[in-house]
């Protein structure tokens, strides 16, 4: 009699438990894909439709609301906390997978993938942030993207996916650096009376960039980038590049030829398109040019400096993340 009672009770079972299997074998797995948003470019992909080609994959938090949408919760990132999802064989994958629950996700991603910047707590009520600051040097800085926010999500049809469109979240500057003696000093140059030849030499070039050291950028987002100032603590940073490591370059003589000088085309330098507590990011270029007059056998020359600073946000392309501004400098200075 027990007998005939096990065996239902055990068919049950046995079906509940294929039933079970079947769900997570089927089409019920939270699956993502990424792309750049058409005309982005990067440092880490370049311009392609995706962003495959970042090595360390992409951060991926996510909330579940239940049956209340993301706005009307008080919503933690209980159902993904930064999870890296990372390109292989062909397709975006990670490590433990997720299953559609019943009701609302909302997914947020930046790139690339860190375990060690700043996050948000992951008990933490509200938005995921993250903190980004710069990088000790220009050759070891992080082109960070982020994507726009995917809120309120259901479970898609078979084989659907949570695509993210990838944007940049920092502005660039510095892509190439041109310098040209400037048409009133060649006038006054040319006027001068007794000089064979007079040559303008320039010696040698830096660029020194003042700029916001660290920011949070939220990841809620529907456009623009989420920056929010962090006000403790060291709030900005100087970072120099130098050119003109070598021989000097001959920008003028009256003797025929004017040259421009243009640095090599780089990766540029990236910063964060915000201004915290009234300090101005700046971009103070420093150089220093030799006036040569040559009469016979004999040359006297003169060393002169010049700089000039340009405001980053004066320039309304500057803020634009995504965006590169080139800096050029014209030889103001007549002779002293």
């Amino acid at each position: 009699m027990l007998l005939k009672k096990l065996i239902p009770a055990l068919s049950a079972f046995l079906v509940l438990a294929a039933c079970s299997q079947k769900l997570e074998q089927g089409g019920e797995r939270v699956d993502f894909d990424a792309v750049m948003v058409p005309g982005e470019m990067t440092k880490a992909a370049g311009e392609i439709g995706g962003v495959s080609d970042i090595y360390s994959g992409i951060g991926v938090f996510a909330c579940n609301t239940g049956r209340y949408r993301y706005a009307d919760s008080n919503a933690n990132p209980d159902f993904m906390y930064n999870e890296r999802v990372y390109y292989d064989s062909g397709h975006w994958t990670y490590d433990i997978p997720k299953y559609w629950p019943e009701g609302y996700v909302s997914f947020f991603a930046y790139a690339p993938y860190s375990s060690t910047w700043s996050f948000s707590d992951q008990d933490e009520k509200g938005n995921p942030w993250l903190v980004y600051q710069l990088s000790a040097d220009v050759a070891s800085q992080v082109d960070l993207l982020y994507a726009v926010a995917l809120t309120d999500q259901t479970r898609p049809a078979a084989e659907g996916k949570m695509t993210f469109s990838f944007r940049h979240a920092l502005a660039c500057v510095g892509e190439q650096v041109s310098v040209a003696c400037s048409s009133a000093l060649q006038d006054a140059l040319a006027a001068e009376v007794g000089p064979d030849e007079i040559r303008v030499l320039l010696n040698s070039l830096s660029v020194t960039y003042n700029l916001t050291s660290k920011a949070r950028m939220v990841l809620w987002n529907q456009g623009d980038a989420n920056w929010e100032p962090i006000l403790s603590g060291e709030m900005m940073t100087s970072r120099t590049v130098s050119y003109l490591s070598g021989s000097d370059y001959l920008l003028y003589s009256t003797a025929g030829g004017v040259s421009d000088w243009t640095s090599a085309g780089g990766e540029g330098v990236f910063y964060i398109p915000l201004d915290v507590s009234g300090n101005y990011q700046t971009a103070v270029i420093n150089l220093e040019y030799t006036i040569l007059r040559i009469t016979g056998s004999t040359t006297a020359s003169s060393r002169v400096t010049d700089s000039k600073t340009i405001q980053l946000r004066s320039v309304p392309s500057s803020f634009a993340p995504g965006k590169k501004m080139d800096l050029t400098v014209r030889l103001l200075q007549a002779d002293p």
